[in-house]
C-alpha cells in the first residue's frame, strides 16, 4: 500500500490493517456520492434574542413593617435617635431602653415581676396566640388567662392583653363555651364533655349549670356522718408528773 500525501488519520488505519490483505482506495469528497450526509450538515445556531420583557408580567407592591422595639434597638446599638425625633420622644426612647437588653438577635425586657422575656414582632403575635388559646395547652380560656400563658411562656410585647381580648372575641369556639368558672364547691354532676377540655357541671343545691376547666375536676367522696352519741367519748387528761 502506497499513497502519496498521506495524513495521519490515514496512516493510522493503514497500520491497523496491514495485517489483513485488503486493497484501499481513496476517492475524493465530491466524486463520493454514497457519503454519510450527516457529515455534509451545517450546524448553524440561532443567536436567541434577549426579552425584556417577561409573560404575565405584574407589579406586586412590597412594604416592610418596622417592629415595635425598632427605635429601642438603634438606641441600645447606635446611641442615637431618627432625625426627626422631638426632645420628648428621645427622652422617652433613652427612659424605655433602662429595661431592655440587645442580644443579637433578640430583644430583652425585664419585666416587673423580675422576669427576663423575650420581645416579639407584630409577625409572630397571632401565632402565639394561636398557640396559647386554641392548640392542646391551651383550652380556649378568657384573654386573661391568655395573656399569662403568653407572659410564663417568655414572650413580651406592650400590646398582650388587648390583643388576648381581641382574640378571644374572634375565636368562635370560646363564644360558644363562654366563660370557665375558675371557683366552685361541690358536689357536682357533669351533664355535659366538650371536645376542647371544658365541662358543664351542675350543682346537686342550687342546680346551676355553668362550664368549667376539666382538668381540674376531682372525685367527690361522700364523707360518712358520724353519730354523736356513739362516736363521742369523754378524755380525762392527768396532769403531767413533776421532775426534782
Amino acid at each position: 500500500m502506497a499513497k502519496k500525501e498521506a495524513n495521519p488519520r490515514l496512516i493510522k488505519w493503514i497500520l491497523l490493517l496491514s495485517e489483513f490483505d485488503v486493497e484501499i482506495k481513496d476517492k475524493r469528497g465530491t466524486e463520493n456520492r454514497v457519503a454519510d450526509h450527516l457529515s455534509r450538515l451545517v450546524d448553524v445556531e440561532e443567536e436567541l434574542k434577549l426579552r425584556e420583557e417577561f409573560p404575565d408580567e405584574q407589579l406586586f407592591s412590597v412594604s416592610t413593617e418596622l417592629p415595635w422595639y425598632a427605635n429601642i434597638v438603634n438606641y441600645l446599638v447606635t446611641n442615637g435617635f431618627p432625625s426627626e425625633f422631638s426632645k420628648a420622644q428621645k427622652d422617652k426612647v433613652r427612659s424605655d431602653a433602662k429595661y431592655y437588653v440587645w442580644n443579637d438577635p433578640y430583644l430583652w425586657k425585664h419585666c416587673a415581676d423580675q422576669v427576663i422575656r423575650r420581645c416579639v414582632s407584630a409577625s409572630e403575635v397571632i401565632p402565639i396566640l394561636t398557640f396559647c388559646h386554641s392548640y392542646a395547652c391551651g383550652g380556649h380560656f378568657g384573654a386573661k388567662r391568655t395573656a399569662r400563658k403568653i407572659l410564663d411562656c417568655g414572650f413580651f410585647w406592650p400590646s398582650i392583653f388587648r390583643d388576648a381580648y381581641m382574640f378571644c372575641k374572634s375565636c368562635a369556639q370560646f363564644q360558644k363555651t363562654g366563660k370557665l368558672r375558675s371557683r366552685w364547691i361541690g358536689p357536682f354532676v357533669i351533664t355535659n364533655v366538650f371536645s376542647h377540655g371544658a365541662v358543664e357541671i351542675k350543682s346537686l343545691e342550687t342546680s346551676k349549670i355553668f362550664k368549667v376547666n376539666g382538668q381540674r375536676l376531682k372525685h367527690y367522696f361522700e364523707g360518712v356522718q358520724a353519730n354523736e352519741e356513739e362516736d363521742a367519748h369523754d378524755l380525762t387528761l392527768d396532769d403531767p408528773p413533776q421532775i426534782d
